[in-house]
C-alpha cells in the first residue's frame, strides 16, 4: 500500500465476524451496523483524526442493497467517538465486486479510476487550508487495494494524512 499512512485491523475474517459481515452486506440486516461500530470502538484505540470516511459503493449497488454497510458502520462509530463523518468519495465506476476477484495486480485494475472526490464537500470543510487526517473504514481488508486506491484520491486532494481501518482481514 502505498498511499495509506497507517491500517488498523479489528480482527480475521473468520467464524461469527464472517457472519455478521455476509448478513450485514447480503442480508440487509443494516441493524450490524451499531453492532460492529461497537466491536470496532471496544476492540481498537481509535487515533485522533478530523474525519472519518466510508468506503463508497456504486450508486446502482447502493440502490439494489438499500445502504453502504461501510457508511451505516461509521454512523454509529461516529456516534460513540464524536467525530464527524463525512462523504469525502464517491464511486464512478460500476466495478466488478472485489471479493470476486483473487489477485492484487487484478484488484488494482479494477478499482483504476473508478473513486473521485466530492468536491462540493471538500470545499466545505475547507481541506486545502490545513490539510486534515482521515480515517477510511471498511468492512473487510484483503490486499488493501480499495484503502489504498481511496487513499491516493484523498492526497490528491489535499487530505495530509489517511489512516485505514477495517473491521476484518481475510
Amino acid at each position: 500500500m502505498n498511499f495509506i499512512d497507517e491500517v488498523i485491523i479489528v480482527c480475521k475474517y473468520r467464524g461469527v465476524v464472517k457472519k455478521l459481515i455476509h448478513d450485514f452486506k447480503y442480508k440487509s440486516v443494516i441493524g450490524i451496523g451499531d453492532i460492529i461500530a461497537k466491536l470496532i470502538y471496544r476492540s481498537v484505540n481509535i487515533p485522533e483524526c478530523d474525519f472519518l470516511v466510508p468506503i463508497p459503493i456504486h450508486k446502482n449497488k447502493k440502490s439494489k442493497r438499500g445502504f453502504n454497510q461501510s457508511e451505516e458502520m461509521i454512523k454509529s462509530l461516529s456516534k460513540l467517538t464524536n467525530i464527524p463523518y463525512k462523504n469525502l468519495l464517491i464511486k464512478q465506476k460500476n466495478t466488478k465486486s472485489q471479493m470476486s476477484i483473487r489477485t492484487k495486480e487484478e484488484r488494482k485494475i479494477n478499482l483504476k479510476d473508478s473513486f473521485t472526490i466530492n468536491y462540493k464537500l471538500l470545499e466545505e470543510i475547507g481541506v486545502n487550508e490545513v490539510g486534515k487526517t482521515v480515517m477510511l473504514v471498511d468492512d473487510v481488508l484483503t490486499t488493501g487495494s480499495t484503502l489504498d486506491e481511496c487513499a491516493k484520491i484523498l492526497k490528491a486532494n489535499g487530505i495530509k494524512k489517511v489512516i485505514g481501518l477495517a473491521l476484518a482481514q481475510r
